[in-house]
């Protein structure tokens, strides 16, 4: 984060803003022109079209810029587009998805095999209706991040845990790791984060010896 941004008033984050939604617009601009130039070719009923992103950026949302460590959101939830044959048109979908699912996916579609050692899920059946993941992790160089549809849970190398209740807290204000009547919750999320640690373990190289 921009240090110097961190106590900015509003009508810096206003000022702010622009910018990136130009480098959005100019981003899309770009697309549209790269997507023209297949139509022309004639190639486009055998492209598939993925468009997505590495991070999002927080735009003023608790007072942060760019990106950061904190299981925020605003940095977190990113676009995922796909266009292409067999693919439904015109449909959002809310389902949780992580972005390794896009090789997964793509190899599905093209009739491949999975390759060894890939942990993602294809989003092919997602895309038809079929449910998403129940939970999806992210990994900091501090810390490590769970999210649900329910809460999103992060602990950090020296000890903070951030948890918060996205059914009555949806925009991330209030962390509740340490309220008594969110200890269940916590609980839970602790679990999950555990037993997602340990299946992002990397399975290659392959185990070839017993022991």
């Amino acid at each position: 984060m921009m240090e110097f941004m961190r106590n900015a008033s509003e009508d810096t984050w206003d000022s702010y803003r622009p910018h990136f939604y130009a480098m959005v617009t100019h981003l899309d601009e770009n697309v549209g022109r790269m997507m023209e130039a297949v139509k022309q070719a004639r190639v486009s009923d055998n492209t598939i079209w993925v468009v997505t992103s590495d991070h999002g950026d927080y735009l003023g949302d608790h007072n942060l810029s760019q990106k950061s460590d904190r299981p925020y959101d605003g940095a977190m939830r990113i676009p995922l587009i796909f266009r292409g044959p067999g693919i439904p048109s015109g449909q959002v979908n809310d389902e949780l998805v992580e972005i390794v699912d896009v090789m997964s996916t793509l190899l599905e579609m093209l009739g491949m095999e999975q390759t060894k050692g890939n942990q993602g899920m294809s989003l092919a059946s997602v895309m038809k209706g079929q449910p998403g993941r129940d939970v999806i992790y992210m990994q900091g160089m501090r810390n490590k991040i769970v999210r649900s549809n329910k809460a999103t849970y992060s602990i950090y190398d020296n000890g903070e845990e951030l948890l918060f209740d996205l059914e009555n807290d949806p925009h991330q204000l209030r962390n509740v790791a340490q309220d008594s009547s969110a200890k269940d919750l916590l609980d839970q999320m602790r679990v999950r984060l555990l037993k997602k640690t340990i299946e992002a373990r990397d399975p290659l190289p392959e185990r070839i010896r017993p022991y």
